[in-house]
């Protein structure tokens, strides 16, 4: 059967896959048909993943890719990337075309987080502040940007009195997960729910039996699978998120605020802490 191909950085995925569908075998079109109607979730999804979901073995998927053009696998998922990326840059831009005024973006945004409710279990959250409550010490992992959600979520609960480690210096949060006690909380953060030193760090968390809590914009993921407690602010499809060069951790922080404020206060009277600061303020 001949080959048809097509050079990736002419073509989009999906006009390679129409190009090449007619020469397809009948195993490779059920991995094309999956591409084609799930295109999101052929982002998220492994070699392995993708084969299941199409219902052919992992080999079918590489020859499939190589059939449209790709040297392998990733190569291809790295141009479905730049494909969904560049259609959702496109549709932004006319969506915000659309916001003349500060006042009709802002709206535009308190729409977006509201959606975030729908994806908001109260019971779970609930059993998250109790971990939280009854912990010696709070242990919160964010690396690379999710590290500035850490030192926030750090700052806000030793301001409750309680006891807190991490921030996303992995040597050291290695160390001090190790040291951790049972039934501990280790909150998690990854907006992708991928982040592989962030994902080890909860494995070791959950080695050591402490209560394990990921805090993710994506809803199908590792971190979610693998923790006690997932709350997430539901967005499902993460080619639109993460590519984007605006895109924003605020959905998440709305997610923290919301947990937080069932955090119960361990110490009211914050003098002690005031007395120790007031010597750097002007």
């Amino acid at each position: 059967m001949a080959y048809n191909i097509n050079m990736t950085d002419e073509y989009t995925v999906w006009e390679n896959i129409k190009n090449n569908y007619e020469s397809l075998y009948a195993a490779e079109a059920k991995v094309a048909d999956f591409i084609l109607n799930n295109p999101g979730q052929a982002l998220e999804a492994n070699v392995s993943e993708t084969a299941e979901l199409s219902g052919v073995s992992d080999a079918t998927v590489v020859r499939f890719c190589k059939r449209i053009g790709y040297g392998g696998f990733y190569q291809m998922k790295i141009q479905l990337s730049h494909d969904m990326g560049k259609n959702w840059t496109m549709n932004k831009e006319r969506e915000i075309q659309r916001y003349d005024s500060a006042q009709e973006r802002i709206l535009a945004i308190t729409n977006n987080i509201a959606t975030i409710s729908r994806h908001m279990d109260t019971e779970v959250i609930k059993s998250c502040a109790r971990a939280i409550d009854n912990s010696a010490t709070v242990f919160v992992i964010g690396n690379g940007y999710a590290k500035i959600i850490a030192c926030d979520i750090i700052y806000r609960l030793t301001r409750k009195g309680i006891r807190c480690s991490g921030g996303g210096y992995s040597e050291t949060d290695f160390e001090n997960l190790y040291l951790g006690q049972e039934k501990d909380a280790a909150i998690f953060i990854s907006r992708s729910g991928e982040d592989k030193k962030t994902y080890k760090e909860m494995q070791l968390a959950a080695k050591k039996k402490m209560i394990t809590i990921s805090l993710t914009d994506a809803v199908k993921c590792p971190m979610t699978q693998l923790a006690d407690y997932s709350l997430t602010t539901g967005i499902e499809d993460r080619a639109r998120v993460f590519i984007h060069e605006n895109s924003s951790s605020l959905n998440m922080m709305i997610l923290v605020e919301v947990l937080l404020d069932y955090v119960t206060q361990r110490h009211e009277d914050k003098s002690y802490l005031d007395e120790v600061v007031s010597g750097d303020r002007l």
